[in-house]
């Protein structure tokens, strides 16, 4: 499988998986944990690659994620606290929720990378 396909389809599964068990069973963080970890290992498993190959893209798929994730938890902020037409309100939920994306973007970036790596790790045993 192409290595764009992997990291597409693993940015998908762990946004589904980490707002999915945002809403329904756990919330916050461990589910943001769980769900970037589980796309790290398909990714992982998915990939036809070396160790470093696969750690990159575990990467990517996390960081792209990570920002991908806040930025739509921001854009619900946005409606449950109504800001009316106040800009500057509006201009600080989207500055805050960008850079709180890079952060986050940075951890789950890590953790699916961890979790590309076991993946590989589970693909040579199999």
């Amino acid at each position: 499988m192409n290595d764009w396909k992997s990291i597409i389809l693993g940015i998908i599964i762990a946004l589904i998986l980490s707002l999915g068990l945002a809403k329904i069973v756990i919330g916050g963080l461990i589910a943001g944990i769980i769900g970037f970890l589980i796309a790290g290992l398909i990714v992982g498993y998915l990939t036809n690659s070396d160790t470093e190959n696969v750690a990159i893209n575990g990467a990517i798929v996390g960081f792209v994620g990570g920002i991908i994730f806040i930025l739509i938890g921001t854009v619900m902020d946005r409606f449950i606290y109504n800001t009316g037409a106040n800009a500057a309100l509006f201009s600080m939920f989207i500055a805050e929720g960008f850079l709180v994306g890079i952060i986050t973007g940075i951890v789950y970036g890590v953790i699916s990378a961890i979790g590309g790596v076991i993946g590989v790790y589970i693909k040579s045993k199999t």
